[in-house]
C-alpha cells in the first residue's frame, strides 16, 4: 500500500465515525497490470497472483443518497508526465471537502483521484453494480463533522479509539 491509500483509508474511517449513521464502502481492483519487459513486450505482472493496475473504493451514504468513487493507480515507477493517461474519469477530489489534498497527484505517494459514481461505473464497466446514488458525497450530515477540519476530526477519531 502507499501513503496516499493509507490516507484514503483513514479519511473514510473518520467520515464513518463522524457520520453518526452507517456508510456503505466497497473496495476492489480493476484491470490487470501489464508492463514492458526487456524485449519491449507487454507482460502481465504477477506476484503469486495477478497484480491490478487500479485500486478503488466506492463510498455511499444511504441517508443522503450520495456517493463517491476513489481510485488509485497501482503502477510501479509511474512518472509524473505519464500519470494523466491513467486517469479514466474526471478528477473531482477538489470538490469533496473530506478528500481535498495536494498529495493525491504525487506519484511517489500513489496517484489518487476521485470520480462521480456514474463516471466511475462507465470508465471501469461496473454499470448497475451499486445503488444509483447520483448525489456527490461532498460531506456527511453530522453536526460534529460540519464544524471540524479533517485534522481536528482525525484527532477526535484517535481519541475515541483510545477510550
Amino acid at each position: 500500500m502507499t501513503k496516499n491509500w493509507d490516507d484514503v483509508e483513514q479519511r473514510i474511517r473518520t467520515l464513518a465515525v463522524t457520520a453518526n449513521h452507517e456508510l456503505q464502502v466497497w473496495t476492489g481492483v480493476a484491470q490487470d497490470l501489464r508492463l514492458l519487459d526487456t524485449s519491449s513486450t507487454l507482460r502481465n505482472i504477477t506476484l503469486n497472483q495477478q497484480v491490478s493496475k487500479y485500486l478503488w473504493k466506492v463510498i455511499q451514504d444511504p441517508a443522503s443518497k450520495a456517493s463517491l468513487a476513489i481510485i488509485q493507480v497501482n503502477v510501479p515507477d509511474l512518472e509524473l508526465r505519464e500519470m494523466w493517461k491513467y486517469r479514466l474519469c474526471n478528477d473531482i477530489c477538489s470538490q469533496v471537502r473530506w478528500m481535498q489534498s495536494s498529495h493525491w497527484r504525487s506519484v511517489r505517494r500513489g496517484y489518487t483521484y476521485c470520480c462521480t459514481l456514474s463516471d466511475f461505473e462507465l470508465a471501469f464497466s461496473y454499470s448497475g453494480e451499486f445503488p444509483p446514488y447520483t448525489k456527490l458525497l461532498k460531506d456527511v450530515d453530522s453536526p460534529i463533522y460540519n464544524n471540524m477540519s479533517i485534522a481536528q476530526t482525525n484527532k477526535r477519531v484517535i481519541a475515541k479509539r483510545q477510550l
